[in-house]
């Protein structure tokens, strides 16, 4: 047995997490922090390459902020920094410690051949961020309404009911169900069904705040977070909503209509799954009880 591979495996785990540490500290950090971030170990690398000599190559340090500036600000910052990176190359060569070339022709053809590497590397870096951003956020999202998916969706709830434990402010859950879509897709065509429902999803887009969060948890269910609201707030914002699409429902000559149902806690939370089924048994007794109905309860009351 090799001694050496539990504490081998520990040094492993303890840089991944460092390194997550690390990722998520500069994924919240903003453009500019970033920037100037970037362009300070650029400086670095600068002066470390003034110290060294002219045969021991610092490229690849130098590609250092340029990936942390395309990766976490973007694109442009990434090209800028790529420039800048090749100015300070040239400005160690020929300002700092004397050009070391026969010719002034071969230290502008150094320069710009790095310049269009570090461009390049920039470029490609960016374009992979992007990629993956977009791969990662259809992941998150239905396509059908632009609403996160049933897993998104309940991880920003694990997310929400962990920061207003801490925070100590109310969370309300609401299930909603479409009544009588199957009407739809029956008479119309699932062509129709489908535009009823990316319809639905603009119009919860459209009636909640900015800092709730929707969702399509499958077929006709919707459901939405509302951060810091109490029974009394959330029964306006649930009003609210049901009025505005029995109005779009009408227009459209779609027999459509909503049972909700909505659960208010404050801390100490209940897991967030067990959050979710509260509110979708209340759902489920509103549309027992003759659809086009609301129910609402708080997590005390419904235990």
């Amino acid at each position: 047995m090799n001694r050496c591979a539990p504490y081998c495996a520990l040094a492993d785990r303890l840089s991944s997490v460092s390194m997550s540490r690390v990722i998520v500290w500069l994924e919240g950090r903003s453009h500019a922090a970033i920037n100037g971030l970037a362009l300070s170990i650029l400086l670095v690398i600068s002066a470390i390459d003034y110290v060294t000599p002219p045969a021991i190559s610092t490229f690849v340090f130098y590609t250092i902020p340029i990936a942390l500036a395309a990766w976490f600000a973007g694109r442009a910052s990434g090209l800028a920094t790529a420039l800048l990176a090749a100015g300070a190359w040239m400005t160690s060569d020929i300002a700092l410690r004397g050009a070391p070339y026969s010719e002034p022709a071969i230290l502008f053809w150094n320069t710009a051949a790095r310049s269009m590497t570090f461009v390049l590397v920039a470029w490609l870096i960016a374009e992979v961020q992007l990629h993956l951003s977009r791969e990662q956020q259809l992941a998150r999202t239905d396509p059908m309404t632009g609403l996160f998916n049933a897993r998104a969706f309940f991880h920003e709830l694990t997310m929400e009911v962990a920061r207003a434990g801490r925070a100590r402010y109310p969370v309300s859950v609401v299930y909603l169900d479409l009544d009588n879509f199957k009407l739809v897709n029956d008479q119309r065509g699932h062509a129709e069904g489908d535009r009823a429902l990316s319809t639905v999803g603009e119009l919860l887009r459209r009636r909640v705040r900015g800092s709730d969060v929707l969702g399509r948890l499958g077929g006709d269910e919707f459901a939405m977070i509302l951060p810091a609201t109490d029974v009394v707030e959330a029964r306006t914002v649930v009003s609210n909503v049901q009025s505005a699409l029995k109005i779009e429902m009408k227009q459209r000559q779609w027999p459509i209509t909503l049972s909700i149902g909505a659960i208010t806690c404050r801390p100490p939370f209940p897991a967030p799954g067990v959050l979710l089924q509260a509110a979708d048994r209340l759902m489920y007794q509103a549309k027992a009880a003759g659809k086009d109905a609301c129910l609402q309860s708080t997590w005390d009351a419904a235990k």
